[in-house]
Formats: C-alpha cells, sequence, structure tokens
C-alpha cells in the first residue's frame, strides 16, 4: 500500500505543520512567519535600548569631568567680623552713665571698631569723657572699643556724660559705625536702643 499523500502545509494528521522558517530560527506556520513581537513592541524595545546607551555616556562624561579636576573643592566662606554691643545706661538728675561690652561673634579679629552713643537731648558743653572717646555733636560721643579677639568680649567701656538740661527720661541710641575686621553680614546685633528714666536705675540694651 502507498503512502497516504497530504497536502502542503499539513500534517499527515490533517493539523497544520509547523517548520523552522529561515530568520533566525522562528517558527513559522503554514509557510507564513510568525514573530514573537509586533513591530510597535520592538520599537519600544529600540527605545529603551537608546536611552540606556544615552545615559551611561552622560554618567560616564561626569565621572571623567570629576577626574579631570581632581583637586577642585567648594570654597570657604572668607572670615566676617559680628560685632555686638550690650550694657546699661543709668541718669540721675543731668548725669548719665553708660556701661558698655563689645563683643566679636565672628571668625575674624576685630584690631578695632568705632561706637556711637548718641542721645535724644543735648549734652553739656563740658565733658570729661574717656582718652578713647571724642565729642562728635551737641547730642553724640564716639568711642573706640579697642581689639576684639574672635568669639571674645572685649574691655567694658564707662562713660559718664552731663546733659544740658534736666530731663525725666532720655532715649539713647547705641551702633557701630566702623570696624577693622572683615564685613559684618549680621548688622541686626550691632546697634541698640532703650529708653533711660530719671529713676537712679540701671537701664540694660
Amino acid at each position: 500500500m502507498g503512502a497516504a499523500s497530504h497536502a502542503p502545509g499539513t500534517s499527515p494528521g490533517g493539523g497544520v505543520a509547523r517548520v523552522l522558517s529561515p530568520v533566525g530560527g522562528r517558527l513559522a506556520a503554514g509557510g507564513r512567519g510568525i514573530h514573537p513581537y509586533g513591530g510597535r513592541e520592538r520599537e519600544r524595545e529600540r527605545e529603551v535600548v537608546r536611552a540606556v546607551r544615552m545615559r551611561a555616556w552622560v554618567l560616564s562624561g561626569v565621572c571623567a569631568g570629576a577626574v579631570l579636576v581632581p583637586g577642585s573643592a567648594v570654597a570657604a566662606p572668607a572670615p566676617e567680623a559680628d560685632v555686638t554691643l550690650h550694657g546699661t545706661a543709668v541718669m540721675d538728675g543731668d548725669q548719665v552713665e553708660v556701661r558698655l561690652t563689645p563683643r566679636n561673634e565672628g571668625t575674624a579679629a576685630v584690631a578695632d571698631a568705632t561706637v556711637r552713643l548718641r542721645w535724644s537731648v543735648a549734652l553739656a558743653d563740658e565733658q570729661a569723657l574717656p582718652a578713647r572717646c571724642v565729642r562728635e555733636d551737641e547730642r553724640a560721643v564716639l568711642c573706640g572699643t579697642g581689639a576684639l579677639a574672635v568669639d571674645a568680649a572685649g574691655e567694658q567701656l564707662r562713660l559718664p556724660v552731663r546733659l544740658r538740661e534736666r530731663a525725666p527720661e532720655v532715649t539713647l541710641e547705641v551702633s557701630t559705625v566702623w570696624s577693622s575686621g572683615g564685613p559684618d553680614a549680621d548688622r541686626s546685633n550691632d546697634r541698640a536702643e532703650v529708653l533711660v528714666l530719671a529713676t537712679g536705675d540701671p537701664y540694660a540694651f
């Protein structure tokens, strides 16, 4: 008995014959290739590969840049002075005595600084001022602080003045007008204002 004949592309049992296609061993059925991915999937895969390669190039460029400048470092901030002023004022009759302590809270030493003390009323013409103080005008006196080390208080300044006329109260303004240290970025703590009543009590600033 001769072998049973069957149509091309079918198995002897009548099913679809599955044979290897010429494209990399992919399966074909009925003479038509069956690709495991559609065209849209293959394009998405290519985009992912390109993105990964691009990221690798960027990272390698950053690393190369870091290697080219091994000595580079973030610059340290420049030293700064930070002069603060604290003290008390007492008024008794026409006499006012100020005791002021300057302090340098910065990172740069201060060779000297000048402080202005201004009253809201006129001072008497004759004054017995300390050696480091001079009269600026009828209501103000300038005084030197002396050297201020880093994070340290300076010498206390004792300044007695006489008012031209007695007053029930005066306002005293204290401020730093010059410093030989580095720049002072914080000017909020080197000036003060205090109301002094004629009670003989100390008023702090």
